[in-house]
């Protein structure tokens, strides 16, 4: 705090903040940040937070924003659902009961392909453009890898659903299903590792 203090002094005589951050031994940028945060209305006190005193603007205010508020709603993408906020249509689809996990397995990798094709269609287009976006196309293929990392856990899981039904006898149409797809993993393995 002493340093401070005779920063202060030293900014009250106007010398210029290289100087100051020099006499005082301290970073160029500190003395920048104490100008603008204390010293910019010739005060050294460190501000109160919070409404200035005698503020009515939040009485009765029990805090944050009211139940069911999507004032800060943009996109949806992190947007927490809640049953008692679903539409009558989002609660019936909610609580169906005949759900097929394989179909649903299905779908879900069609629309990780789906989602991959249409994010590398937008680099596609965007590389074509002269000033190029690049961090927009890092976000992209940040999006791409998740897609396909979830495209991965629903093969992984169409798998065991596959395993499950040939060890209970059910699927014998699958028995030589799951070892074709091994050994068709195996080659393409192989395959990678030969060319490295």
């Amino acid at each position: 705090m002493e340093k401070r203090e005779q920063a202060y002094q030293y900014f009250l005589q106007g010398i210029s903040y290289k100087e100051i951050a020099e006499k005082c031994d301290i970073p160029f940028n500190q003395v920048k940040y104490w100008v603008y945060k204390y010293w910019k209305n010739n005060n050294n006190e460190v501000q109160k937070r919070g409404a200035p005193e005698g503020n009515k603007n939040a009485v009765a205010n029990k805090g944050g924003a009211p139940k069911g508020n999507k004032n800060n709603y943009k996109h949806g993408i992190y947007e927490k659902l809640l049953f008692e906020f679903l539409s009558e249509d989002e609660k019936k689809l909610f609580l169906q009961q005949d759900i097929d996990e394989e179909k649903e397995c299905k779908m879900m990798v069609r629309f990780c392909d789906l989602q991959i094709f249409k994010f590398m269609k937008k680099i596609k287009e965007l590389e074509q453009k002269k000033e190029v976006p690049h961090d927009l196309i890092l976000r992209y293929n940040g999006e791409i890898e998740k897609a396909k990392k979830q495209k991965i856990k629903c093969i992984e899981m169409l798998f065991a659903m596959k395993e499950t039904e040939t060890k209970k006898g059910y699927g014998t149409a699958y028995d030589g299903f799951i070892e074709a797809l091994k050994q068709g993993a195996k080659e393409v393995w192989s395959d990678n590792h030969d060319t490295e």
